[in-house]
């Protein structure tokens, strides 16, 4: 045992303080592994949430190109919807105008019904008056090209 501990103080340390080394480092491996196994707890959770937020990402994003090709359809058939519209509103303002047409000869018999000579005074007013009526008639119900109105496939904005 003298040998040893004359070993021991050669080299600087003593058997007690050899000992509390010991006990030093067996006290921080003790407190060393709570720390690793909460380590590898913490990185499976970790990589858990990060695979779950990544299908979950996936996902949303599928979500989103179907709602894209949704709309898309939506935008067709809403084109389609106002160009068959227009093409019946344009169907029926062209009858509209052969009925609000200035028509002199019907104008004509209508004053001389009423008992109003067409040629007097009052009767030439009332064909010119009926005839700004006819034209300001005729103009609003001009045809419009249905190729102009607006086209919703056409994104014109940031929202869409």
């Amino acid at each position: 045992m003298s040998d040893r501990v004359a070993e021991n103080t050669t080299n600087g340390i003593s058997e007690e303080g050899e000992r509390r080394i010991m006990y030093a480092i067996a006290i921080a491996l003790v407190c060393l592994i709570p720390s690793v196994v909460l380590a590898v707890f913490l990185w499976r959770e970790v990589e858990s949430r990060t695979d779950s937020n990544r299908v979950l990402i996936q996902e949303v994003q599928r979500h989103e190109a179907e709602q894209a090709a949704e709309r898309l359809k939506v935008r067709a058939a809403i084109r389609r919807a106002d160009l068959e519209n227009c093409r019946q509103d344009e169907v029926v303002k062209a009858r509209l105008r052969k009925l609000v047409a200035f028509n002199a000869d019907e104008l004509n018999f209508t004053l001389e019904q009423l008992g109003i000579d067409p040629q007097s005074a009052r009767g030439q007013a009332l064909i010119e008056r009926s005839r700004r009526s006819a034209a300001e008639a005729t103009t609003a119900l001009a045809p419009r090209d249905c190729t102009k109105l607006p086209d919703p496939t056409r994104q014109s904005g940031p929202t869409g």
